[in-house]
């Protein structure tokens, strides 16, 4: 993948990014099978739609069992319209999460129906469930925060050992087979592998909690793949939101009967403990859906205790401050949230129409041109989609080679076969931290540093503490060969980049 250019030249050599997602991958390799067409695709979102529903309809049986009618609504509708849902639904590769919203949720059901006394077929019923959702993925491990805060929070204590059972056989199952299928990762800053990196995971684990709080209970950003706010923004806003809400919470609580208490303090502990398995992985709306099963119907008990419940002859003090935090969740979850994934979703469309609209431009110009090298000389995230896109329309590159992926480069022609690109000193010639997918930050690239590929050659000249800031690129061929292709990546799609003539350079902006 490296020598072909599906991976960048600084991606860590010994980079894996390998999951055990046997269900969704199953029904990925029979669509692209099957599925021929202009009506493809959208056959596949469909599909991806059909498991939102369904996910959806799991949700509401789970809170119309334990739940007034209305805050069964009102829950359905904050876990339905949530922001957690945009990629998912969007990103076909993301599917699994749907999958393994349907699966864990239905083994949830009948774990507590199970453990609320309704027989005992229901635990092979939810041992089943849990197995079949584990294999659309490691998602599933979120649903072990539930089945463990009802035997936390839970009267009757008897069995508990086989009541952890249900969730505990399916998941060591998954353990087994990730470790002897070598499945995980390693090198990568975007994930950290909670068996393999340890450390790592919980040098990064705080900053990420409190991201995906933020991004889960007040909705924060309308970008699909994470918010851009400032961290210490962040902190403040959920320290803040979190201690605020103490008194509500605790006035809605005891003014719930026995049965509804106990299965509100399921959802409220489990929508805490379900943030843990996925902080593995840099925080984002989509990592939120299992949480949100929790989440919403908190919030849903909040606003009927402050906007349906009997007028209390106190209006000051924890009422008042019930009424402003009802009044507060219900804006962030019923509007804005909703409103949030719709601004995200329709990006993501926007993005991806002018995207598929310049790769179809390139794949035409690359056969007409018999081009079969193409180097990306400016790239973002969506370079690296490329040679998979142009796939779809027939043309496969035999090298798809991107150089740096950073805000601005400045190209320098150094003779006819090399050219160097240097990048602002704020920056590096690639993504530093968390966002970069390819290479770790304990394992920096140096001055000297060489990448020999077949018919190119990296040099590191320069670095900082972003990152090389300075390469030298040099080909087996002068750069206007007629099999070179190179291309700028800019927030109308992929342009082709003129490169300027030997002693020249040339700036390349999105």
């Amino acid at each position: 993948m490296l020598e072909r250019g599906l991976l960048p030249w600084w991606a860590h050599p010994q980079l894996k990014i390998r999951f055990f997602r046997p269900f969704p991958s199953a029904l990925a390799y029979v669509e692209h099978r099957s599925l021929t067409g202009p009506g493809a695709v959208l056959l596949m979102h469909l599909h991806s739609l059909v498991w939102w529903v369904l996910a959806v309809l799991v949700a509401r049986s789970l809170f119309r069992r334990w739940l007034s009618a209305r805050v069964a609504f009102f829950a359905t509708a904050i876990f339905a319209l949530g922001p957690w849902h945009v990629l998912p639904l969007g990103w076909l590769a993301n599917r699994e999460v749907l999958l393994s919203l349907v699966f864990g949720g239905l083994g949830l059901v009948q774990h507590l129906r199970w453990r609320a006394g309704e027989g005992a077929w229901r635990a092979l019923a939810a041992t089943a469930c849990f197995a079949i959702s584990f294999t659309c993925g490691e998602y599933s491990f979120c649903f072990g925060a539930y089945v463990l805060a009802r035997e936390l929070v839970a009267r009757r204590g008897d069995r508990r050992v086989v009541a952890l059972a249900t969730f505990l056989l399916p998941a060591l199952a998954y353990l087994v087979i990730r470790k002897l299928g070598g499945y995980g990762t390693y090198g990568s800053a975007f994930y950290a592998d909670p068996l393999r990196e340890p450390g790592k995971l919980l040098g990064v684990a705080p900053v990420r909690l409190v991201t995906l709080l933020a991004e889960g209970w007040l909705t924060l950003g309308t970008d699909a793949w994470g918010t851009t706010a400032p961290r210490a923004l962040i902190t403040a806003l959920v320290i803040g939101v979190g201690v605020g809400l103490i008194l509500p919470l605790r006035r809605v609580w005891a003014a719930l009967p026995d049965e509804r208490r106990e299965a509100a303090s399921v959802f409220l502990l489990g929508s805490f403990g379900a943030l843990v398995p996925v902080l593995a992985v840099v925080p984002a709306p989509r990592l939120l859906a299992v949480s949100a099963l929790g989440m919403a119907p908190v919030v849903a008990l909040v606003l009927e205790h402050a906007w349906f419940a009997q007028p209390d002859a106190a209006r000051r003090g924890v009422p008042e401050l019930t009424s402003v935090a009802a009044t507060l969740l219900g804006f962030l979850h019923l509007v804005h949230g909703p409103l949030a994934g719709a601004i995200a979703a329709d990006n993501l469309r926007t993005s991806s129409d002018a995207y598929a609209g310049t790769v179809a431009k390139l794949a035409k110009s690359l056969r007409e041109h018999a081009r079969t090298d193409v180097h990306v000389v400016r790239g973002a995230a969506g370079a690296f989609f490329g040679p998979f896109a142009l796939a779809m329309y027939g043309t496969s590159p035999a090298h798809w080679r991107v150089l740096s992926q950073t805000g601005h480069v400045l190209g320098l022609r150094t003779d006819p076969a090399s050219i160097e690109l240097v990048a602002p000193q704020r920056d590096g010639l690639y993504p530093e931290g968390a966002g970069n997918l390819f290479r770790d930050p304990a394992h920096p690239l140096r001055v000297g540093h060489v990448v020999a590929l077949p018919g190119m050659r990296v040099e590191v000249l320069a670095v900082n503490e972003h990152g090389p800031t300075r390469a030298r690129f040099t080909f087996d061929h002068p750069l206007e060969a007629d099999a070179y292709a190179f291309i700028n990546e800019q927030f109308t799609g992929l342009r082709d980049a003129p490169l300027p003539r030997a002693g020249f350079g040339k700036p390349y902006d999105p």
